[in-house]
């Protein structure tokens, strides 16, 4: 049983009291020994999926598909035990220590909580970046929860009581937690920390706790800083300029849902959906389905926003299933979700074909012409031409069999080999070569066409292919066994 620090130096000793009262009862209720157990049971099985899903050792990968099979399915069927056993843990608390206590704990969690994964690091994100000192996180939370806005603090605790029990967490809502034990809601008030209570030195806890955060996360804090301001400064730079194109439009909508809010970056991503064509916006409708989908006013919506993101482009369609998904087991509508996790992993099987298929080009493949415009041709053969050993290039088309409306071309080169080198070697030296200075298309595989006589011949019947030769070159062409 873990206790975070975060939580213990939030709440009061008797709250604390009620807590450590509540998850003792879940491991210890001689009267309901199977929920018990369930409860023991889906601990342990979400600890192990967070641990494979962190873990990148050789041989968890054959756990994981069963996991993300079986642990959604087992979730979903002992969700009701798992909802009864948080009212008896509830109960047990509040004869351990008073209904009164529980109640207050209840009420500071449903400030300190949100406040705590919502805002906390975000503050120590602004604060840092204007000291530029790196943070205490453990040390720091008490003071920022004691001096949480009274105006925020009141926000958070009415979405609390606002909220209904759901499908979504086993925990019943604020209200239904303090009406099975006799309460109405009070706002709370900051008081003593239970840390100073059952600790003789809290400094030295947080000071050891800092810094064994700071060992494991402060190359990652530093780049997140660095990422976080240069995010600002672009956000800044894109609100205050007059003319954006769709790359700008959607790019200020999602800083904006990052570093403001969901219901700002709302309205930029419906004015996008409502501006441009739709086949160039799917990321704009899967984002704005994301955010639709977290409100249950809004979820429907927001499932048809993503599945028209599918639609429009294949490479949403993984993340939309995911995002669908997880919307569907979290609100507990199992059948859609086995039926969208059947999709999934289809689509998954279907992407590892794909990679197989474009990954080799021969003479087998289906060439048909590219339709790359004038203006992408011009730029790619100023990169092609500052190769003088290439004296031809041809560009075509091949069609992916799993995934027809996916793009990859093939550039063919010809290549000429001096006398004096040793083709095959050349050839690879090419190849490296080429890896890392031939760009010229996205979705583009080169190929040097020098001894593959087939492949050549498949690749120049194709119309259009010819897109460049090296008039000025030898024409004598030197190719691998000739």
């Amino acid at each position: 049983m873990l206790i975070g620090v975060p939580l213990i130096s939030s709440l009061t000793r008797e709250q604390f009291t009620s807590v450590l009262a509540h998850e003792l009862a879940h491991i210890s209720h001689s009267d309901t020994e199977l929920s018990s157990i369930i409860y023991r049971v889906r601990m342990t099985w979400a600890q192990l999926m967070t641990s494979l899903e962190q873990n990148e050792q050789f041989g968890t990968f054959l756990f994981r598909k069963f996991l993300k099979w079986y642990y959604p399915r087992y979730s979903a069927y002992t969700f009701v035990m798992a909802r009864q056993e948080e009212y008896a843990a509830d109960a047990a608390a509040a004869r351990v220590t008073s209904p009164e206590a529980v109640r207050d704990t209840l009420c500071a969690m449903s400030v300190n909580s949100p406040y705590y994964f919502r805002n906390y690091m975000g503050d120590l994100f602004e604060e840092c970046s204007k000291t530029n000192e790196l943070p205490k996180p453990y040390s720091s939370f008490f003071n920022k929860a004691q001096e949480l806005d009274q105006s925020i603090a009141v926000d958070f605790f009415t979405e609390e009581l606002e909220r209904k029990s759901s499908v979504t967490d086993t925990h019943p809502c604020l209200l239904d937690r303090l009406k099975a034990i006799g309460m109405e809601p009070v706002m709370p008030k900051n008081q003593e920390s239970a840390i100073e209570y059952f600790f003789a030195n809290p400094n030295s806890i947080f000071q050891f706790f800092n810094q064994v955060w700071l060992e494991n996360n402060e190359e990652r804090w530093n780049e997140q800083q660095d990422s976080f301001q240069e995010a600002k400064e672009r956000l800044v730079e894109l609100e205050n300029s007059e003319v954006l194109d769709l790359h700008g439009h959607y790019e200020k909508a999602i800083l904006t849902r990052d570093l403001v809010g969901s219901e700002p970056a709302s309205v930029l991503l419906e004015t996008i959906i409502d501006q441009y064509p739709a086949e160039r916006i799917a990321p704009a409708y899967l984002a704005l389905g994301d955010i639709y989908l977290r409100k249950e006013a809004t979820a429907h919506r927001g499932e048809e926003l993503i599945r028209k993101s599918m639609e429009l482009n294949w490479e949403c369609k993984e993340e939309a299933l995911n995002t669908l998904c997880e919307y569907f087991y979290f609100t507990g509508q199992l059948e859609a979700f086995e039926e969208t996790r059947a999709k999934l992993e289809a689509w998954e099987m279907i992407l590892k074909q794909f990679e197989e298929e474009s990954r080799i080009i021969n003479e087998d493949d289906h060439f048909v012409p590219h339709d790359k415009s004038a203006e992408e041709l011009a730029t790619a053969i100023e990169v092609i031409r500052s190769h003088s050993e290439i004296v031809g290039a041809y560009l075509v088309r091949k069609e992916i069999e799993v995934i027809p409306e996916r793009n990859l071309y093939v550039l063919g080169l010809k290549v000429h080999i001096p006398d004096d080198m040793d083709q095959e070697e050349y050839i690879n030296q090419l190849v490296e070569k080429y890896s890392n200075e031939l760009y010229t298309f996205d979705d583009t595989y080169f190929n040097i066409l020098n001894g593959f006589e087939e492949l050549e011949e498949g690749i120049k019947s194709v119309a259009g292919s010819f897109v460049f030769s090296q008039t000025d070159h030898p024409k004598k062409l030197v190719t691998p066994g000739v």
